[in-house]
């Protein structure tokens, strides 16, 4: 009597039998929603050398482009001292992708591979590819989308109101283009934790885990590009003024994960789980800015200055005798980097077969 007592009581305090068991294998669906970092680094680059142009007194700099940083500075302060609409900036979307490039949240499919290394405590491999709702792709904010084409938009109608403001010199025409890639990528996901049952109530069976894994993204990001050409004095002087938005993200990125969850059992094989599960990520994107200045060289040396007060834009067909203003080239300058944590917030069930 006294043995019998004693082995019920030992049973009563560990809670769990020595277990049948020791695997299960599951699948499952998930979704999740995220909390980007906020803070980040933000760089422009820095004004070009300035120079004298062929109209006295009147000065200007070398620039990579009118749509950002100094160049768009510069040109629209000769706009606005003419009494024309200035030229919106990107600096808004370059300095800062946390709003301008966004992960999706989405729908994922996955499978864990669960060991028990004690009667309540086991191991869990857990992988998961995002698919269906935005396939987990980045996507370009849709508000720095439409800021970036209404900035292309003014290129050309305040350039060719420059232009028309010089009058009989300066015959013109003016084109422009914008190509944007608005989604692209995709994400999966790998994650080993050790995790821990807590007391059984019923068939349920709540746990709490917590371990390490890799977020891996994959077939690029999202691009912009912005392209916009002038021609004066029936072709003599031309010039492009050429920009390139990438965003980039690291190829694989570690995360801290805390779960919890619980599973209920429908038979001795079978059974169902829900889980809750949070990633801390370092938030570490980039934005990566390249400015592809061309213009007329070689010529005779034809030029236009375009001027408010000692300011000026200089367009010419000879570099040597009179430089353009537009003709600094700025290769793959990073413009933003984020810092801090991002985290992502998923919830996951699915069905599991224990052996």
């Amino acid at each position: 009597m006294f043995c019998l007592l004693t082995a019920q009581l030992a049973s009563a305090q560990s809670g769990v039998s020595e277990r049948k068991y020791k695997w299960e294998i599951e699948v499952h669906s998930s979704g999740f929603l995220k909390d980007d970092a906020n803070g980040g680094v933000k760089t422009l680059p820095g004004p070009g050398d300035s120079f004298a142009t062929v109209a006295p007194n009147v000065n200007s700099r070398a620039v990579s482009s009118f749509l950002f940083g100094d160049g768009n500075a510069l040109i629209n302060q000769v706009l606005v001292g003419q009494g024309l609409n200035p030229i919106p900036s990107l600096d808004v979307a370059i300095l800062n992708n946390r709003f301008a490039l966004e992960r999706q949240s989405n729908v994922g499919v996955g499978f864990r591979l669960s060991r028990y290394v004690g009667n309540r405590v086991w191991l869990d491999w857990t992988n998961e590819y995002d698919i269906d709702y935005d396939n987990g792709t980045f996507e370009i904010n849709e508000k720095e989308e439409a800021d970036g084409f209404h900035s292309m938009q003014a290129w050309v109608t305040s350039l060719e109101s420059l232009f028309a403001a010089c009058g009989a010199p300066c015959p013109h025409a003016v084109a422009a283009l914008e190509n944007t890639t608005h989604e692209k990528g995709h994400q999966i996901s790998s994650a080993l934790t050790l995790n821990y049952d807590l007391r059984r109530e019923g068939r349920f069976i709540p746990y709490i885990g917590a371990g390490g894994g890799l977020i891996v993204s994959f077939a690029g990001t999202p691009r912009q590009e912005y392209f916009g050409h002038y021609v004066l004095s029936n072709g003599i002087i031309q010039g492009s003024d050429h920009v390139k938005v990438n965003f980039q993200v690291p190829a694989v990125v570690p995360a801290l994960i805390v779960a919890a969850g619980a599973k209920y059992q429908l038979g001795e094989h079978w059974g169902l789980r829900m889980e809750m599960r949070g990633n801390f990520e370092s938030h570490s994107f980039k934005t990566v800015v390249t400015a592809l200045a061309e213009f007329t060289d070689g010529g005779a040396g034809n030029a236009i200055v375009l001027s408010s007060g000692d300011v000026g834009i200089q367009f010419s067909d000879n570099q040597t005798f009179a430089p353009s203003t537009l003709s600094k080239p700025l290769a793959q300058f990073r413009t933003f980097k984020s810092t801090g944590l991002r985290y992502e917030g998923r919830i996951s069930g699915g069905v599991y077969y224990r052996f």
